[in-house]
């Protein structure tokens, strides 16, 4: 039928460290918003906060977005990594 007997969506409840990443994700993309000069990154980046904070109001998340998430989470490293601190 649809190749789909059997799945099954999981949610992963989230704990206070969750909450905190996600509070330094918004932050980050925040700033983002603030710093860039291209109006396509901007609406991107409003879009990216959006979602974030439809995932934190529901207070799990599925495995769909623990992978959008750790995606996120490693772009945010690797700009923390390329940008110089003073």
């Amino acid at each position: 039928m649809g190749g789909t007997k059997g799945f099954k969506v999981f949610k992963h409840q989230f704990q206070e460290w969750h909450y905190n990443g996600i509070s330094k994700l918004q932050d980050h993309y925040g700033k983002k918003i603030s710093t860039s000069n291209k109006k396509s990154n901007k609406a991107l980046y409003k879009k990216v906060l959006e979602r974030l904070h439809e995932v934190k109001q529901k207070q799990h998340y599925t495995t769909i977005e623990k992978l959008w998430l750790n995606n996120l989470r490693e772009h945010y490293l690797l700009d923390k990594k390329t940008t110089p601190s003073f």
